[in-house]
């Protein structure tokens, strides 16, 4: 059996045995990825299935105990990779058109009489809306007459019991009825059946400062929904972190930024989820010294840097870090695998050496987009254009400022974000919006017409 699959299956078996699972989730598309991170080629979830697979037919046939509990075993290996669907719709001909059929579910498959529903409406051009209901004795809620076709998209969602369970956006077919089945699970506040199959960072340098990127894949290795604490379950990042970023997802899980990293919020059902976040760490030297902490038990984690000239990357715990090419860029990467028997890995401490000092080294690796800016003002524009390039770039930077200083105040005044993340943000914004009105003025005062003396 392959190495990763015994390593997966000892965890499993470490976390404890479980009943029979009442719904078994179906795949869910992968969360977006974006830089360095798409070129390294990883050990995928459909690759990991396609060998879990493999191993689950070896015990087809088996009949004792022994090789029953080893099948309950290959299933909830096969759980921990694949993605929940505990919500589902479908356009139903049977249905009229212009109607939303919502079947609530409890654990074992009768009507859930009294569920709240929430049906969300976004309409093009941003505006949103929403009707909300309860289920009747038969688990039903029904809305009808509800414009169709492509101007606006209806999102279902359930929640029950701090859990949040809700199917993929839809559009009303203008023939048809979409009838959307919601099974709920269980909760429970126990995040000991919650294990990282897979997670990484990955580094990069970027004018001066560390940005880093982890993913993590999720898996709820039971059969009970996990519901966070109220407040969220606390994630820490590096000391000193600035402008923290987090995509956001369809399933229940929010990241909320705090001054000491984020509260991962909302709930988790059974199978997996990706969920990412990156943020940036100021560099003061030549090297740079940070802890990671992993929030739950973890059987993979790799660590990737881009491959500055003469940068090291070291990992206290995992083996020395090699140099890979992938699409013709150069990367430095160390992984680690934990097995049942070794110690849980909560954090661990990254050390990058050899950063790009003061010379023509860093002036290349910290000024390339300058140097294309000042480029393209040379090559592309007129001599007498030029000015008004660089106008035009102020511009466009401070436009950009003043709609995430708007963004900001949205999400703090919706308390998803917290005070000290927003003062830290805020103050940061400002500062920069301050570094461009002050070019501007002195632009502005360069083109004043000269007073007469």
């Amino acid at each position: 059996m392959n190495h990763r699959i015994s390593l997966l299956l000892g965890l499993v078996l470490m976390l404890g045995p479980t009943r029979q699972a009442s719904a078994q989730p179906a795949p869910m598309p992968d969360s977006p990825a974006s830089g360095p991170a798409e070129l390294i080629v990883r050990g995928n979830a459909a690759g990991a299935q396609e060998r879990v697979d493999r191993a689950t037919e070896a015990a087809d046939a088996a009949d004792t105990p022994e090789e029953n509990q080893a099948e309950e075993n290959q299933r909830r290996a096969r759980r921990a990779l694949a993605q929940p669907q505990l919500a589902t719709s479908e356009t139903d001909p049977s249905l009229p058109a212009g109607t939303i059929h919502v079947d609530v579910v409890a654990p074992d498959g009768t009507p859930l009489a009294g569920a709240a529903v929430r049906i969300g409406i976004m309409v093009q051009g941003g505006n949103r809306a929403a009707l909300t209901g309860e289920t009747d004795e038969n688990g039903v809620f029904e809305k009808a007459s509800l414009p169709t076709g492509t101007g606006q998209a209806y999102r279902v969602t359930v929640p029950i019991d701090g859990a949040t369970y809700g199917a993929m956006p839809f559009r009303l077919d203008p023939t048809s009825g979409e009838r959307v089945r919601v099974r709920r699970m269980n909760t429970t506040t126990d995040t000991s059946t919650l294990l990282m199959v897979q997670g990484q960072a990955v580094l990069e340098l970027v004018q001066g400062r560390l940005h880093i990127m982890q993913e993590a894949r999720i898996s709820n290795l039971g059969n009970d929904t996990v519901v966070f604490p109220d407040g969220g379950l606390a994630v820490q990042l590096p000391a000193g972190f600035t402008a923290f970023q987090t995509e956001a997802v369809m399933s229940d899980q929010r990241l909320i930024p705090n001054d000491d990293g984020f509260s991962l919020q909302g709930s988790m059902p059974t199978g997996s989820v990706d969920l990412s976040w990156a943020y940036d760490l100021p560099i003061d030297g030549r090297s740079l010294t940070f802890r990671i902490a992993l929030p739950f038990r973890t059987a993979e984690y790799r660590v990737i840097s881009s491959a500055a000239p003469g940068l090291q990357l070291r990992a206290i715990g995992f083996p020395p870090a090699q140099a890979q090419d992938a699409r013709g860029e150069s990367f430095l990467i160390t992984e680690i695998q934990r097995g049942p028997n070794d110690a849980p890995l909560r954090s661990f401490t990254v050390t990058l050496s050899g950063i790009p000092g003061p010379g023509p080294e860093r002036l290349i690796a910290l000024g390339a987009a300058g140097v294309l800016l000042l480029i393209a003002l040379i090559f592309i524009f007129k001599p007498g254009d030029r000015h008004q390039a660089e106008a035009a770039v102020l511009q466009a930077r401070r436009t950009e400022i003043l709609a995430e200083v708007k963004e900001l105040e949205r999400l703090r005044g919706a308390s998803e974000v917290g005070p000290k993340y927003h003062e830290r943000r805020l103050r940061e914004l400002t500062t920069e919006l301050a570094r461009v009105l002050q070019t501007q003025e002195r632009q502005a005062a360069a083109d004043a017409p000269s007073k007469p003396v």
